[in-house]
């Protein structure tokens, strides 16, 4: 979803003959939802930088391979060309938030809808990234080209903290949370040419999470798990938990619990 999309689109695109439709209204509450995003957004920061080096694990915890992981690891890249290989995952996820906000800009009606469709996405992408790091600072799996260097070695790379943070990876889940979010915020909006949006967007994910196996920085296994979680985040949020307006009562005003057979029950509009 690069910054060329929008442009090309309109290139393309004939010249509507009817007005378009106005895009539907999606459910938000903003007591609930820029604060949420806040506190998820300054969570991820901390944890990179203030509480990384205490909370990663110094030593691995899950050391041990497998099969189908090793089979893999076959398609990294040679020693020399993977840093720059590395760069590039890098520079393949950043254009997904640049080209999902260029195309929510042309897309939606007015600067509020536009500001709504970045914080749900960025509110998914962030819930995403913060269960990503819970999980990676607990299994502690170590990345596959730690594991092939000798114990004095692994002291000396660059960013030591990184060495057992290897399940599951975040560029992963933020490159198939990021699709997929931008694509069902389209979705439930109503939005023109979704169609290119899924499909871009996913091309994108799928090059960036490669792109980490073929640096040599996670397993099959990681990425696999990334991709199933992120698209869970990126679709689970916005559709889920928001959702069209349809002039009902929001799901966080409602619910509540009530008793229930052998203990309480959560009951409400969702």
């Amino acid at each position: 979803m690069s910054c060329l999309l929008a442009l090309l689109l309109l290139a393309s695109s004939p010249a509507p003959v009817d007005a378009v439709a106005p895009a539907r209204a999606l459910k938000w509450e903003p007591k609930v939802d820029v604060p949420l995003t806040a506190v998820l957004g300054t969570g991820l920061l901390l944890t990179e930088t203030v509480f990384k080096k205490p909370l990663a694990p110094a030593a691995c915890r899950w050391c041990v391979h497998n099969v189908l992981d090793d089979a893999l690891t076959a398609i990294r890249a040679p020693l020399g060309q993977q840093r720059t290989i590395d760069l590039v995952s890098y520079v393949t996820l950043g254009v997904m938030p640049a080209g999902g906000l260029l195309y929510s800009f042309w897309q939606a009606d007015d600067f509020a809808a536009f500001g709504v469709d970045t914080l749900l996405v960025v509110e998914a992408v962030l819930a995403a990234a913060v269960f990503n790091q819970l999980v990676k600072f607990t299994v502690g799996r170590e990345r596959p080209f730690v594991a092939r260097l000798s114990q004095e070695a692994k002291a000396m790379v660059s960013h030591p903290d990184d060495n057992n943070v290897s399940f599951f990876s975040g560029h992963a889940t933020m490159a198939f949370c990021l699709a997929t979010a931008v694509g069902t915020v389209a979705e439930l909006r109503g939005y023109r040419y979704r169609a290119w949006v899924w499909s871009l967007g996913m091309a994108l994910a799928t090059t960036t999470t490669v792109l980490r196996m073929v640096a040599d920085k996670h397993y099959f296994t990681d990425v696999l798990t990334g991709a199933v979680v992120g698209a869970a985040f990126g679709y689970g949020l916005p559709a889920l938990l928001h959702g069209v307006d349809t002039g009902e009562p929001q799901a966080l005003r409602d619910v509540r619990l009530v008793p229930g057979l052998g203990g309480m029950a959560v009951v409400g509009h969702f």
